[in-house]
């Protein structure tokens, strides 16, 4: 099941006391889904489009990537400065942390088992 941005932007617009409708947190929150997104293309070898809209969806499986994705939202919205939510090194190594648990996930899910005979000669 894909991940919605809008029910992303609803929660952390509640998180952080914004309006979701105020056009300037959906910039924000936007720029940083996609650094988010940009992180998980590079550092989990996962390729995932940018998201133009908060009425995108994201092809990620909401159970596994959503709480990684919330956790990176966190941090880079923080980081940017006028929407601050507790330390920026406490929330850099919440998401650094589970960046890491995540991609442990995504390589036992994968098999890399060498199979002979699969190569047509």
């Amino acid at each position: 099941m894909s991940i919605e941005a809008q029910s992303l932007l609803t929660q952390l617009a509640r998180r952080f006391g914004a309006s979701e409708s105020s056009i300037e947190f959906q910039a924000i929150f936007l720029d940083s889904l996609n650094d988010v997104l940009d992180d998980i293309d590079t550092r989990l070898g996962l390729s995932t489009a940018r998201v133009d809209t908060v009425n995108d969806s994201i092809d990620l499986t909401e159970q596994t990537y959503r709480p990684l994705i919330t956790r990176g939202l966190a941090y880079f919205i923080s980081e940017d400065g006028e929407w601050a939510l507790g330390s920026i090194e406490s929330l850099e190594r919440k998401y650094e942390r589970k960046l890491k648990l995540v991609h442990t996930k995504y390589l036992k899910s994968i098999d890399l088992t060498a199979r002979f005979g699969d190569v047509d000669e």
